[in-house]
C-alpha cells in the first residue's frame, strides 16, 4: 500500500483504518518497517515509502507485481512458517521398520 502511494505520508490511525487493523499495531509496524529501512519518518509519527537503497526499492516492486498476478501465493509465503531444510535432508535418510 505505502509502496503504491509513495508520495503519500501516513499515520498509524491511516494504515490501521485502511489495514482494518488497531493504531497500536500499525504503529509498531510503520516502526518495524521504517527501521528495516523501508520507510522514513518525515514528521513524528508520519511515515512515507522511502527505502534506503534501489536494490530494497526493487525487490518490493518485484514482491508488488508479484503479489498483483498471485496473492494467496505471497499470503502463505508471509505466513508460512519456514522449512527445516536440514530435518528434511537428514529425515531423508532415516531406515524405517517394515
Amino acid at each position: 500500500m505505502l509502496f503504491n502511494n509513495k508520495d503519500r505520508e501516513w499515520n498509524a490511525a491511516e494504515i490501521a483504518k485502511v489495514m482494518r487493523s488497531n493504531e497500536h499495531s500499525a504503529h509498531n509496524q510503520l516502526n518495524q518497517l521504517a527501521s528495516k529501512g523501508l520507510l522514513a519518518e518525515v514528521e513524528e509519527h508520519k511515515f512515507k515509502y522511502w527505502p534506503a537503497t534501489p536494490d530494497l526499492d526493487d525487490k518490493v516492486k518485484k514482491i508488488s507485481d508479484l503479489y498483483i498476478h498471485m496473492p494467496v501465493a505471497v499470503v502463505t509465503c508471509i505466513y508460512e512458517k519456514p522449512k527445516d531444510i536440514l530435518k528434511g535432508f537428514s529425515d531423508a535418510f532415516r531406515f524405517k521398520k517394515d
